[in-house]
């Protein structure tokens, strides 16, 4: 048997991994960034992350600071919720909707 240089196999690479690996990378990279919300008004506390382009669900996380009951009330643009908040709790409304607005409507 010799050993002749010329008669050796071309190495293969392996393309299998590569693409995953790289419509990964592509698909990371076009996600956007998250933009929390946070906020204050009157006796509230709030925050949301607004929903995304195919995902247009938003959940505003709010807390009363104040020692008695107060209103908060959310714009989701299409409709509007007013929610009485026990003084010093918390709470949370979930939304097929993107926030427009968040304010305190002050004691019921």
């Amino acid at each position: 048997m010799s050993s002749d240089p010329g008669n050796k196999k071309p190495k293969r690479t392996s393309v299998r991994l590569a693409l995953p690996v790289a419509v990964l990378l592509v698909m990371g990279s076009a996600t956007p960034a998250s933009a929390i919300t946070r906020g204050t008004d009157g006796c509230f506390s709030y925050s949301y992350d607004q929903g995304k382009l195919l995902q247009v669900t938003t959940t505003v996380y709010y807390s009363n600071r104040c020692g008695h009951k107060r209103v908060i009330g959310i714009d989701w643009g299409t409709m509007y919720d007013k929610i009485t908040v026990p003084g010093n709790s918390k709470g949370s409304k979930k939304r097929p909707y993107m926030v427009s607005e968040v304010v305190d409507y002050g004691q019921p």
